[in-house]
């Protein structure tokens, strides 16, 4: 009876055994050992049932082929995970390293010849004090660039980038310096927070700085803010994998493949973005500023709107804003990292367990 019924179904079971190695590699880990487990017990079995027909030794043979045939493909598939694995760990510490020695060698060692070279450059220079200034205070990958180039469409400003990321003995003479060569009526710059607290240790009183700026040269301050910390801070892990902080309009993007996180890592980044945030909230504390919200006011069918706030805040009259710069992080959490669960369980035991929610939905 046993052998009736396999004879009637042998036209079918190769595609059913392919239909069930196919499932199972997305639900065992060792998917070679249990591939090697199902041929040895079909070959038991036909022999058990003593296929003496020609047919029946030619089902044992598809079935035997099909099935080794997936146990190679799986294999092949695993030693090159783990070569891409390796490729990618190794990239991603390369990228961090480099990216950590160049920030603490622009940072802390190149502001004071650069300083001196564009104070004396600019000796000659006539003295201009623009009628309109600002500043945008805010943290990294907050969307600051996006910002200074939709500010930048108008004519008749000009918005440069972070004056303050290299430390340097005299930062308002600084600031002056490049205000004063401005060839527009309106002139602005962007403050990093990290730079405020960290980079310019010489500014011993940072509130008092900040009020000096608002206050004595005239500056309208304007706060950035990304409010979600976690896509921020996988923003910064991002690009330090990438290599690359932004991506241009037009320009041909290399193809990145996922890496693993370790959740640690998010974990400690996620952490000194809060810190920021309540630095910043402290450095605002007492002064007139406008606030931009990332996530609400820079989406691109708000930019306009956004816009418009700014040049009545800083009392110009405004443009349609353009920008050539394309989002660079993936939206989805899944394309940019291959733990995914991993990194959301960890999380989910920590302080930051609120960001769970964003998280999965990425």
């Amino acid at each position: 009876m046993t052998l009736s019924l396999l004879q009637s179904r042998k036209h079918c079971l190769p595609d059913t055994l392919k239909l069930i190695t196919t499932h199972t590699s997305f639900k065992f880990d060792n998917l070679k050992h249990l591939a090697h487990l199902i041929i040895g017990q079909t070959k038991i079995l036909i022999h058990s049932c003593n296929f003496a027909r020609e047919n029946d030794h030619i089902l044992y043979n598809t079935m035997d082929n099909t099935l080794q045939q997936r146990v190679d493909e799986v294999t092949n598939m695993q030693e090159k995970t783990k070569g891409n694995k390796k490729e990618l760990a190794s990239r991603f510490r390369k990228n961090f390293l480099m990216g950590t020695m160049r920030y603490k060698l622009s940072a802390f060692y190149l502001g004071y010849p650069l300083a001196l070279r564009d104070k004396v450059t600019r000796l000659g220079t006539p003295a201009f004090d623009p009628p309109q200034k600002f500043v945008i205070f805010t943290s990294g990958r907050s969307g600051s660039t996006l910002l200074v180039d939709l500010i930048n469409s108008n004519p008749n400003v000009h918005c440069d980038l972070e004056l303050l990321k290299r430390r340097t003995f005299a930062p308002m003479s600084l600031i002056k310096t490049h205000a004063k060569c401005s060839t527009q009526d309106t002139y602005g710059f962007k403050l990093l927070s990290y730079q405020l607290k960290n980079v310019q240790t010489h500014i011993r009183n940072k509130w008092m700085f900040l009020d000096d700026l608002v206050n004595k040269e005239g500056y309208r301050l304007i706060h950035l803010e990304r409010e979600d910390k976690a896509k921020q801070a996988l923003s910064i892990i991002y690009a330090f994998y990438r290599g690359k902080w932004h991506n241009q309009k037009g320009s041909k993007q290399k193809e990145v493949l996922q890496f693993e996180l370790n959740p640690e890592v998010l974990y400690k980044f996620i952490k000194e973005s809060e810190i920021l945030r309540e630095f910043e909230a402290e450095m605002l504390q007492g002064q007139e500023y406008l606030y931009i919200s990332y996530e609400r006011h820079l989406t691109p069918d708000k930019r306009a709107e956004s816009i418009q706030k700014i040049s009545d805040w800083i009392g110009i009259d405004a443009v349609k804003p353009e920008t050539s710069l394309r989002k660079a992080t993936p939206s989805k959490l899944s394309t940019m990292i291959s733990n995914k669960q991993e990194v959301i369980d960890y999380i989910a035991k920590t302080e930051y367990a609120h960001y769970v929610p964003t998280l999965e939905k990425m």
